[in-house]
């Protein structure tokens, strides 16, 4: 529970700063990557509900796939770098300014990111050794 809160405050307080900074592009891209893959994991929880488990498994697999390409390859690799990078050399920073929090917050972002990642993967496993994942 916790770890979902925090999430959410930061991504609330991530967008918000954002905007306030005229960092639109990367509160939107951190939305739109963010919210790719929850489609096929709502998907999966539907399919889960009315137990057509065969289409759960098959849509789990979509979730993996698109929340690794998504979220573990894409975001750091391009919303990251420019947070971090990018944003301070076209705004031309030399000194402290809020770009640094919202650079930080999308770190907080991929620090859960990771952590999620690792707890499908487990899951995962468990399904490969033929346990019956919650």
């Amino acid at each position: 529970f916790m770890q979902m809160f925090i999430h959410h405050v930061a991504t609330v307080f991530l967008i918000g700063m954002s905007f306030i900074c005229s960092r639109t592009r990367i509160g939107a891209l951190v939305m739109l990557v963010h919210d790719f893959s929850d489609i096929s994991l709502e998907a999966c929880k539907m399919a889960k509900y009315l137990k057509k488990t065969e289409a759960a498994n098959v849509l789990f697999g979509c979730f993996g796939v698109s929340f690794f390409t998504s979220r573990i390859v894409y975001y750091p690799y391009s919303v990251l770098y420019s947070a971090i990078v990018e944003t301070r050399s076209i705004a031309n920073l030399d000194g402290p300014s809020l770009d640094i929090l919202v650079a930080l917050l999308c770190i907080l972002l991929f620090y859960y990111t990771v952590f999620w990642f690792s707890l499908i993967v487990k899951l995962v496993i468990k399904f490969a050794q033929n346990e019956q994942p919650e």
